[in-house]
């Protein structure tokens, strides 16, 4: 109804003397009906400022529905009286020029901007109520169906959704006073909200699944198609949207930005992810901010003291492989993995774990004779997933991309430069005067990309940045002879850990180092596993020969035979071919000596000149243990099998008369009792920790051909004082030569040189002083500790970094 004032201002015809007065007038009552029912309605959503516009549109329609319901009363109210206003001035004062401007007086007086920041909850309600009613009519490109948000917005609305979806956009659809002008500066914000919210629910923590084309799909079928047309008319504000082109790659790229530590570990069962990221980089060209993301995640999680040396190396291959993928300049692998490969350098343990990483079996699953056809498909992918990483470079039928210069022969490399995309043939490269006829053009010329901005800042080159993975670890250390020192103790360690001479494994491994290392440095492996497969055929013919000879002689002969032979299989070693042993030696207990002399004396008679020198320490031993009607069958060091032979003949025993008895040390007698104690076969009398005894008093020990065995427990590694503490000495252990041996050479250069920082002492002096073959050289960690000691002493002088002669 309209106010009296305006009937009286009518009435007495004012109105045409001084429309102003009347324009005026008919807003201040606008204002005022208005801002009576805005009152009401403002104190019923306690506006939040931490939440963005896609938690405020949640929020409006799960916790406040019935107030969004009352603004949309109100939108409707100011749209009746302002257009019934309209046509009273239009009506009394048709050509007045405040006509024309009245919808926009109404527009800055009743929407001011505290208005208007209380109604962009609820106008971000209503965008979220027509993205859910885009999705559900372009429900084929709406890859968030399975949206828990989305879901609990329509249980929530359930059927009355539409109707009010149809209410609401007829508050903003009418031609004669829309609203929609409320909406202009909301879509942009409101869509990248809702976009992120709704792409970091899909995408968070699977890695497994591309992502980018659904997402691209939605974003043009269902925002951009369906959605805006229902927000606005088919005009230029929604043609010209400028989120549009890159929505999808930014909010992609700003969920996963968090993530890329994770999948980049998860290599390559994440390869997918990875190329969402490749796709991301060719469109945004973004390559740096991963760069400095990826760096501070790594240096952060896995740059720590905390973390195992195999699994820096397991995420230094995961981070060289995937980073490839994403950048194949390799300018962001370069970058990235530098420092992990500074920390590869340090760690003493480090090219153990590549050699051991490099050659490890895969570890299959148990099977037994009832095992289906569908576990053994099982198991066979389950060995065909582990043979990954090194193995996999190890496959390569390339070789190691490293080459000894000629003065650094056996103690340095240095990575060949070559062109490694191999544009020209080897005749063409060979001749000074190159015939453009003989140019050999890359068939993939057409793919070629110069590298990125950011190889500007790399000082490496180029070629280097492109070598395979083994190469790149070869070359963390300058030298290729460290890891094949150390493969050759991990070979002689499982070649003398196992009870077979089966070696069909270690030639494989042998044969794919051959093609990537060269055949020159494996010579010595060759010879080892020769001695094995030698060692098989001679072991067997002493077994006949020992049979024999126990089958002609006497009963009485044959009987004490039987009682003090036991199948013996030796490996007869090339001394000079193996690593030096540990020379740690036990005596035998006399009723085990024979069979070992009896095999010794075949031996002679069968070699002529040569003798055997037993190593009695070394070795396994397959066991079988029968206590209280119960067997157990155990492989177990000779040591071992010599303490529990001593049980046989004593239920009680001290450790230092076991010591005695065995001249070995009592920490290696208890050390080689706990598996026993633990497993309830032996146990420590009360009272006198010092003395074992046998659980039920007696104890039989019958000792198995090696060949013959079934699956038995390994206790032969409880002996040894910790993980490290193998038979054979480590390629560390070669390489801590005291540096006291090199300090005349250290004196030469710095008398000749002057100061020298440490890194360019250890250069110089793999270059010249550690070209021997004996496997000696000087860490940087122990030329440090060295040359410190030296500074402590007197003899040098440490200023700016570099050591210098008192």
């Amino acid at each position: 109804m309209l106010a009296s004032e305006l009937h009286e201002l009518i009435q007495s015809g004012l109105h045409i003397e001084y429309p102003p007065v009347f324009v005026d007038c008919a807003l201040h009552h606008l204002r005022s009906n208005c801002a009576a029912a805005f009152g009401e309605i403002k104190t019923d959503y306690p506006t939040a400022a931490s939440m963005d516009p896609f938690e405020h549109a949640v929020c409006m329609l799960s916790d406040h529905f019935p107030a969004f319901i009352r603004l949309f009363q109100w939108f409707h109210l100011v749209q009746v009286n302002t257009q019934s206003l309209y046509n009273l001035i239009a009506h009394h004062l048709p050509s007045s020029p405040h006509l024309s401007h009245f919808k926009v007086a109404v527009v800055g007086g009743v929407f001011t901007p505290d208005v208007y920041r209380l109604l962009k909850p609820y106008l971000y309600a209503y965008l979220l109520l027509e993205l859910n009613a885009a999705e559900q009519v372009a429900s084929r490109y709406n890859c968030f169906e399975d949206s828990s948000v989305t879901a609990r917005l329509l249980a929530r609305l359930s059927t009355a959704a539409i109707d009010l979806e149809e209410q609401c956009r007829g508050v903003f659809a009418t031609e004669e006073f829309s609203l929609r002008f409320l909406l202009e500066d909301l879509v942009g914000p409101f869509a990248e909200s809702a976009f992120l919210h709704k792409t970091r629910e899909l995408v968070e923590g699977r890695y497994a699944t591309s992502f980018l084309e659904p997402l691209d799909n939605y974003v043009e079928h269902v925002m951009f198609e369906t959605w805006l047309p229902r927000v606005f008319s088919l005009t230029s504000s929604c043609a010209s949207c400028p989120w549009s082109s890159q929505l999808v790659y930014t909010t992609f790229y700003s969920v996963r930005r968090s993530e890329l530590f994770t999948i980049m570990m998860d290599y390559p069962d994440s390869h997918l992810a990875v190329m969402d990221l490749k796709a991301y980089l060719m469109e945004t060209r973004a390559l740096q901010d991963l760069i400095d993301t990826l760096s501070k995640e790594v240096s952060s999680r896995l740059l720590q003291p905390g973390v195992h040396t195999d699994e820096v190396l397991l995420a230094y291959g995961c981070l060289v492989r995937g980073l490839r993928e994403i950048d194949p300049s390799s300018v962001a692998q370069d970058i990235v993995c530098r420092p992990v490969a500074s920390c590869l350098r340090e760690r003493d343990d480090a090219v153990r774990c590549i050699v051991d990483r490099l050659i490890a079996p895969p570890q299959l699953s148990a099977t037994t004779d009832t095992t289906t056809d569908a576990d053994t498909n099982i198991a066979d992918a389950a060995a065909a997933d582990q043979i990954t990483g090194l193995q996999r470079e190890l496959l390569l039928p390339t070789p190691l991309e490293v080459e000894p210069t000629d003065e650094m022969r056996d103690c340095d490399a240095h990575l060949v430069a070559h062109d490694p995309d191999e544009c020209f043939s080897a005749e063409a490269v060979a001749s000074e005067e190159v015939n453009e006829e003989k140019l050999v053009v890359n068939e993939d010329w057409d793919r070629w990309m110069p590298d990125p901005l950011e190889a500007l800042h790399h000082t490496g080159p180029p070629w280097k940045r492109r070598i395979d993975l083994l190469s790149l670890l070869v070359g963390i250390y300058g030298s290729k002879k460290s890891f094949l020192v150390e493969y050759r103790n991990l070979l002689s360690q499982r070649l003398l850990r196992q009870l077979t001479f089966d070696t069909a494994a270690q030639m494989r491994h042998l044969e794919l180092l051959k093609l990537r290392f060269g055949e020159a440095d494996l010579q010595e492996c060759e010879v080892m596993l020769k001695d094995i497969r030698d060692s098989r055929r001679v072991s067997a013919l002493i077994a006949d020969a020992v049979k024999a000879e126990g089958g002609n002689g006497t009963e009485v002969a044959a009987e004490e035979h039987n009682s003090s032979y036991f199948p013996l299989q030796a490996y007869i070693l090339s001394g000079e071919y193996w690593p030096e042993f540990h020379r740690e030696q036990f005596k035998l207990p006399e009723k085990l000596t024979p069979a070992f002399s009896q095999f010794t004396s075949c031996f002679e008679r069968m070699k002529g000149n040569r003798t055997l020198d037993w190593m009695s320490k070394l070795g396994l031993v397959n066991v079988t243990l029968e206590l209280g009607g119960q067997s157990v069958t155990m492989d177990v060091s000779p040591l071992q099998a010599s303490i529990l032979h001593l049980f046989t003949l004593k239920s009680r025993w001290n450790l230092r008369d076991i010591g005695q008895q065995l001249e070995t040390t009592t920490s290696a007698v208890r050390r080689s009792l706990q598996p026993f104690v633990q497993r309830s076969l032996i146990k420590r009398t009360p009272g006198n920790i010092e003395t074992y005894c046998v659980c039920n008093d007696t104890i039989k020990v019958v000792v198995e051909c090696g060949e013959e065995h079934n699956e038995s427990i390994d206790v032969s590694g409880a002996e040894q004082e910790g993980p490290q503490d193998m038979e054979t000495s480590s390629v560390r252990e070669a390489a801590s030569t005291d540096p006291q041996v090199f300090w005349s050479y250290i004196l030469g250069m710095l008398t000749n040189l002057g100061g020298m920082t440490m890194d360019r002492i250890h250069s110089t002096l793999r270059m010249f002083a550690l070209g021997s073959n004996d496997g000696a050289e000087c860490t940087r960690q122990n030329l440090r500790q060295f040359l410190e000691r030296k500074v402590r002493n007197g003899e040098l002088v440490y200023e700016d970094n570099v050591y210098k002669l008192v």
